[in-house]
């Protein structure tokens, strides 16, 4: 390999595909909403204005407003915040837990091996979502239960 690190090459790489390119930007974008959602948003998001009930989108609320005058947009602001965390976690969790039984199985192999497989084989013959359901109706409701479905 030639003497260019691998990030040089990485971003390289990225600025040949504009596809990549845009996907992360909207991402970084994304985050960076997340990350300072109070300084972002103009309004409260629980703030009420009963004078503004289903307001149209205009220059004061780009969304409108909800039921309750609320502003729309800062409350999706608001949202990706939450959003963030929820993914974040959920891969994180779903990479160490894959990682660690993958590394348990090829290190003890055998019978353990084997269990594992058939038990990934089960929960791949499942869709998706109805594991997801199972899973948040066996949890109580909340950020934790989200992120184990």
């Amino acid at each position: 390999m030639s003497d260019r690190s691998i990030p040089v090459l990485l971003l390289k790489r990225f600025r040949r595909n504009w596809l990549s390119a845009g996907a992360a930007i909207i991402i970084l974008s994304l985050a960076f909403v997340g990350i300072f959602a109070p300084h972002v948003a103009p309004y409260d998001p629980n703030e009420q204005n009963y004078e503004a009930v289903f307001a149209s989108p205009s220059s004061e609320h780009l969304f409108g407003t909800d039921e309750l005058g609320r502003d729309v947009f800062s409350r999706v602001v608001h949202g990706t915040r939450i959003s963030l965390v929820i993914s974040v976690l959920a891969v994180g969790l779903g990479a160490f837990v894959g990682v660690l039984m993958g590394l348990l199985a090829g290190y003890y192999g055998g019978t353990f091996d084997a269990i594992v497989g058939r038990v990934i084989d089960l929960l791949l013959s499942f869709p998706g979502i109805l594991i997801a359901m199972l899973i948040a109706a066996a949890l109580r409701a909340g950020l934790f239960a989200v992120v184990i479905a």
